[in-house]
């Protein structure tokens, strides 16, 4: 079998142990903090980066057995990476026989390992 036409990026949502996210939902901002400086004359400019990583949206279906999850609670990517994310905002809707879903959004920083604290 060939292919005709140019190949384009395919990239999956992340699988978690007891949450599916539902099709279509996820959605990633890379929030890298970003800063820029001047010199005296405006001449030159430098931008600095640092604490990589990303805000996420999506909406989660949660398996049977399981909570919804709460702001505060920490998410832990199963694939394609080992990303844990904490739980920025949590709302829950479809009570009344419908799966339950929650709409979530998420914030993950390389270099750091969130702890959830009781």
């Amino acid at each position: 079998m060939s292919q005709i036409g140019t190949g384009l990026l395919i990239k999956s949502a992340p699988k978690f142990t007891d949450y599916v996210v539902v099709a279509g939902t996820w959605s990633e901002k890379d929030n890298t903090q970003i800063v820029r400086t001047d010199d005296g004359d405006s001449a030159i400019y430098n931008y600095t980066t640092w604490n990589p990583g990303v805000d996420c949206s999506c909406d989660l279906a949660i398996k049977t057995g399981e909570v919804p999850l709460k702001v505060g609670d920490i998410l832990a990517e199963l694939t394609p990476g080992t990303r844990s994310f904490v739980v920025l905002a949590a709302s829950t809707s479809d009570f009344g026989g419908m799966p339950l879903k929650q709409k979530v959004e998420l914030a993950y920083h390389s270099g750091f390992t969130p702890t959830a604290v009781t």
